[in-house]
């Protein structure tokens, strides 16, 4: 566990992925009882509560990303989407955020110089925000820096973060937006108490803003610039960094969700004129047995291809565009399949599913919310297609 007085080197290096799977493991078994327990808090709160926080503040997760050359776990995206699956089965809002913070605090490391580094984490490591939903604010050069202003949305975590990346460009330029990511105290940003949604309601997801503040150059990147740290996760494009969170979280709650309708199952009875255990009725053994085997077969696939796609880029320094497409679509479908299964566990429970506060309602809300991210969105399957297809202008972001 870091503490406040390390600077770079936070943990001994060395440590193999099984290692580092059992420690992150170990750390969510140990506080499952405080996620289970804030899952249900955190929905009225609308943020994470102060223990679940505490907890992503002061554990070893959050060096999942965090460049292995300082210590952390640089965890292939496999390993990632083990580690936000079994946080989503305990709590999906804490498992939307650690992501968060767990993308930004490693791209934090990795890409800003050493002056801007020392400032962020010279200290400790910090819990790092963002979001904006790709919202460019607007970017003013100034003397050794700039200033910026603008309004983002989609900040999951921010109540509970040291500082925010803001994306941001000179919008009076000519051409096409340079994108600076700007690294501020969360402090000097303005959030806007506006997170009142159906589900992932504890992430804390409100709008943010800034107005006329200075960022030193030092704490700005580019990120298509090289790295300055770390390795293979850092030469993944865009859609190769961030496409196994979604899904692994919407797959952790469908788990879940599945197994509380194994639980309800075994006493529950169906019918008016004859009584029967839910568990003994076939339609019902067809539904479990097939949504298991879904489970575990869009699970597999995103292990296959979170440990292929960082050993590609191990070899060849970057990521092909159409392995982006694909990743995000396989995205897309996983999350489809967690969607469907928490439906229909809602579907066959019945009355019991839908009362407020149980946890199949609130599976079925997040996993809802979880569904409407553009990283899993339709066009994801769209792109992955046309570069099957070889179309000129494929684009795994579009």
């Amino acid at each position: 566990m870091a503490g406040k007085s390390e600077a770079v080197k936070v943990t001994p290096a060395g440590r193999t992925k099984d290692q580092w799977r059992q420690i992150f493991f170990d750390e969510i078994d140990a506080n499952a009882a405080i996620f289970e327990k804030d899952a249900i808090e955190g929905d009225s709160l609308r943020r994470l509560p102060p223990a679940t926080l505490e907890v992503l503040r002061n554990s070893d997760l959050r060096l999942l990303k965090y460049p292995s050359d300082l210590g952390g776990a640089e965890a292939d995206n496999a390993l990632q989407f083990e580690v936000f699956e079994r946080l989503a089965y305990h709590n999906a809002s804490a498992s939307w955020c650690l992501f968060i913070y767990a993308d930004l605090i490693a791209r934090i490391a990795a890409y800003l110089p050493q002056r801007g580094f020392s400032k962020v984490f010279d200290a400790g490591i910090p819990l790092i925000c963002g979001g904006g939903g790709m919202i460019l604010g607007n970017l003013t050069p100034a003397a050794g820096g700039y200033r910026v202003s603008g309004r983002w949305v989609y900040g999951s975590g921010i109540a509970g973060s040291n500082w925010v990346v803001l994306l941001a460009a000179q919008k009076d330029r000519p051409g096409p937006p340079e994108i600076l990511s700007c690294v501020v105290p969360t402090a000097q940003v303005q959030v806007h108490d506006n997170w009142n949604v159906l589900g992932m309601r504890a992430s804390g997801s409100s709008d943010f803003s800034t107005e006329n503040v200075f960022v030193p150059e030092e704490l700005t990147f580019r990120f298509n610039d090289p790295p300055f740290r770390g390795g293979a996760i850092f030469r993944l494009g865009m859609m190769g960094y961030v496409g196994h969170t979604v899904p692994a979280t919407a797959l952790g709650i469908a788990r879940r969700a599945l197994d509380e309708a194994t639980t309800i199952a075994k006493q529950k009875l169906r019918g008016y004129g004859k009584r029967t255990p839910l568990a003994h009725r076939g339609v019902f053994q067809a539904f479990l047995g097939e949504s298991d085997l879904k489970l575990r077969a869009a699970r597999a696939m995103m292990l296959e291809n979170g440990v292929r796609i960082v050993a590609d880029a191990a070899r060849m320094g970057t990521m092909k565009p159409e392995n982006e497409a694909e990743i995000r679509a396989a995205g897309c479908y996983a999350t489809r399949i967690a969607v469907e299964i928490v439906d229909g566990a809602v579907r066959y429970i019945g009355g019991d599913a839908i009362r407020q506060g149980s946890r199949l309602e609130q599976a079925l809300r997040d996993v809802h919310v979880a569904n409407t991210h553009f990283f899993v969105s339709d066009s994801s399957i769209e792109s992955h297609a046309q570069f099957l297809l070889g179309i000129d202008g494929a684009d795994p972001m579009a």
